[in-house]
């Protein structure tokens, strides 16, 4: 009985033993060449955010993780770039940077960060045309703009007081038409401009309406 007892423990000593030796070479392995899925090149830009439409150039600055050596860049095509110091990215358009860092047996997966630049504000917008009038107000249609690059967003749309030079109505607008109401007897100025999606305006549009008759009477 002793003896089988001695073999029983003599066979599990020379099993785990096994296992140690037969795993350590795959502890180490995977040790060496993963990281932690949060643990890679950061991106971090100057201005705004990656993936909207900005109107300044900017500069894109990577910061590796702790356990790379090095870093390296490129945008859209090309052999990488060994990475020293931040990007100035100032092309219109949509840019995008691909970058990675390394380091001796390890390197991690291929990064992107996108920048979106528009310098150009929209076309003027078209003449307008009044409707409906009424003795307290009107309504308006004015001729869209065009933006070729990063797109129209809005309107603003501005009524001033000629008299006292006050501005009764200020509203961003999506449409080009609308209507102004509850407004004194007098001349105004109507004003209106466009806006991009990077923040860009467009020259203004201006003409004057005298409300509080049958009609109102335009000027321009």
């Amino acid at each position: 009985m002793q003896k089988s007892v001695r073999n029983i423990v003599r066979f599990l000593c020379v099993f785990v033993a096994a296992l140690v030796v037969l795993g350590a070479p795959t502890v180490a392995r995977a040790a060496q060449g993963t990281q932690l899925e949060s643990d890679v090149t950061s991106a971090t830009i100057s201005a705004g955010t990656f993936s909207s439409w900005l109107s300044q150039p900017v500069t894109v600055t990577l910061q590796a993780p702790s356990w790379a050596s090095a870093t390296q860049y490129h945008f859209g095509g090309g052999n990488f770039l060994p990475y020293a110091q931040p990007l100035r990215i100032s092309a219109e358009g949509k840019t995008t940077l691909y970058f990675q860092s390394s380091s001796a047996g390890s390197i991690e997966p291929l990064q992107t960060a996108e920048v979106w630049l528009d310098f150009s504000a929209p076309t003027m917008p078209g003449d307008v045309v009044y409707s409906k009038p009424k003795s307290d107000g009107f309504s308006y249609n004015f001729g869209p703009s065009k933006d070729f690059l990063s797109g129209l967003e809005s309107y603003d749309v501005t009524v001033t007081s000629v008299a006292t030079s006050s501005t009764v109505l200020a509203e961003t607008v999506a449409s080009t038409s609308g209507s102004v109401s509850t407004l004194s007897a007098g001349t105004y100025d109507f004003t209106y401009v466009a806006r991009d999606y990077a923040g860009n305006i467009s020259l203004p549009r201006q003409s004057q309406v005298m409300v509080g008759l049958d009609k109102p009477v335009i000027t321009y």
